[in-house]
């Protein structure tokens, strides 16, 4: 399953990717049923954190498990 990186300060990545060409690879190599994993430091805002599950349901990722790493 695809694997979404995201830092404390709300920077993201996938594979060699960040930001919004992050979501977009993981958009292209996905598709609508696929559950993507958010790998999220535990000091990751909710805001910040409520902002990138908006912008990956928009670019029609709807299915994503949320782990949390310590810190």
């Amino acid at each position: 399953e695809p694997v979404l990186y995201v830092n404390a300060e709300g920077r993201f990545a996938f594979e060699s990717l960040e930001g919004e060409q992050a979501i977009e690879a993981l958009a292209s190599q996905s598709s609508e049923t696929d559950v993507i994993q958010l790998r999220a430091d535990a000091e990751l805002a909710a805001g910040a954190l409520a902002k990138i599950l908006r912008d990956l349901s928009a670019a029609g990722l709807a299915r994503v498990e949320l782990v949390v790493a310590a810190p």
